[in-house]
């Protein structure tokens, strides 16, 4: 039976196996007629030991150093209209998985829609929606940067066991206390690491959690424009800050939001709970804090598609601080300075935003609504300027 070639295989550099772009690996078309990309090409050129080249594909053919290369016009307008931002499906290779099924909790391509008939569709049309690839991206960019402080925090713990191992230094009680507790957490994550990856064998829900933010905050912001009913604001939106780009401290957070009106607030914390606030009220960064009423703001779950109104004094809607990044109510929740690194943030609605009705006011649940732990790291944070 014949191979069948796939259509992006006229857009991979059979020399490097990746895809040509638009710059580094701009396709070259040498002079014996054969195709590679620029990266490629250059590799070959600067490890040519003569004055010729050798084409990667016939080694009989060969030519000068300086003979001049060509740019093959009819691929390079193919490249510019080829969408790269598609994932190919597990089971049909030829096709693209774009349907996200959240009773499967699957991505599937139309032919699997089609092959596999889905039922809780016809009940259900939101149980189906169309999967964009920027979810992933987003997702993963962030992964990078927690990647990042994780593999850091290791290295300066591997630093200072060698150290302590080889008799480098003195150490105080308070170092080798620090150790043996990043040490233990570090092993303990990878046991649990271990049980999830058999876990996701049989049911991949990562894809979830990695898309999480991103989709639930398009539910409620659309084309610049707020179109959420839970909310209960309208208005334009635009993006002011984002902690993976911008920085995670409240230098960064303060220098992009201040003295701009009304803001909400999106936050992902490391247990994958998706919450904010609104207010109405410009955000400062007074050397202490200072209490602002604010009768318009409000919290909110988006995992659990929960708005939580202030039950408490105006005067404590929110607070202003340059050591913080934002503060709601008397503790209700506090995001801190370098929120990604440590876990100093911290939520407890019912000082001044309501619980739920049937929630005790000493019930560890109000510690866990917002974040899903009291005290918690923060992956990401948005914020929009909203204007009527």
């Amino acid at each position: 039976m014949m191979m069948q070639q796939k259509s992006s295989d006229i857009f991979t550099c059979i020399c490097c196996n990746k895809f040509y772009n638009l710059d580094d690996r701009k396709p070259i078309q040498l002079p014996c007629e054969d195709v590679i990309c620029r990266q490629c090409y250059c590799i070959q050129k600067d490890q040519v030991q003569s004055q010729q080249i050798q084409c990667p594909f016939d080694n009989t053919h060969l030519f000068d150093i300086d003979h001049p290369i060509r740019t093959p016009l009819y691929l390079l307008r193919n490249l510019e209209k080829y969408d790269f931002h598609l994932i190919t499906c597990d089971q049909h290779p030829s096709e693209y998985a774009n349907i996200f099924c959240k009773q499967l909790n699957k991505v599937i391509c139309s032919r699997c829609f089609q092959q596999n008939p889905h039922p809780h569709y016809y009940r259900d049309k939101s149980s189906h929606f169309f999967f964009d690839r920027k979810f992933l991206e987003e997702s993963f960019q962030k992964m990078i940067n927690i990647n990042e402080n994780v593999i850091q925090d290791i290295k300066i713990l591997q630093d200072n066991i060698n150290q302590f191992i080889n008799k480098e230094r003195n150490f105080n009680i308070e170092e080798i206390q620090n150790m043996i507790t990043k040490n233990y957490h570090i092993i303990q994550q990878s046991q649990l690491a271990d049980k999830d990856l058999l876990l996701l064998s049989y049911q991949p829900s990562i894809l979830s959690f990695i898309s999480n933010f991103s989709r639930l905050v398009m539910l409620h912001i659309q084309n610049d424009r707020i179109t959420s009913h839970l909310l209960r604001i309208k208005g334009s939106t635009k993006l002011l800050y984002r902690a993976t780009r911008d920085g995670f401290q409240a230098v960064n957070f303060h220098s992009r939001c201040d003295n701009l009106g009304p803001t909400i607030s999106f936050i992902m914390s490391h247990q994958g709970n998706v919450f904010g606030g609104y207010t109405s009220v410009s955000w400062t960064s007074p050397a202490k804090n200072t209490n602002y009423p604010d009768k318009d703001s409000f919290l909110f779950q988006l995992n659990l598609n929960k708005l939580y109104q202030k039950v408490g004094s105006l005067d404590f809607a929110v607070q202003h601080n340059t050591k913080f990044l934002m503060v709601f109510g008397s503790g209700d929740m506090l995001i801190s300075d370098e929120c990604n690194k440590n876990s100093e943030s911290y939520s407890e609605l019912g000082y001044t935003y309501e619980l739920e009705k049937d929630i005790e006011s000493s019930n560890k649940q109000k510690l866990q609504y917002l974040a899903g732990t009291d005290y918690f790291k923060v992956i990401e944070i948005e914020v929009y300027q909203v204007k009527p």
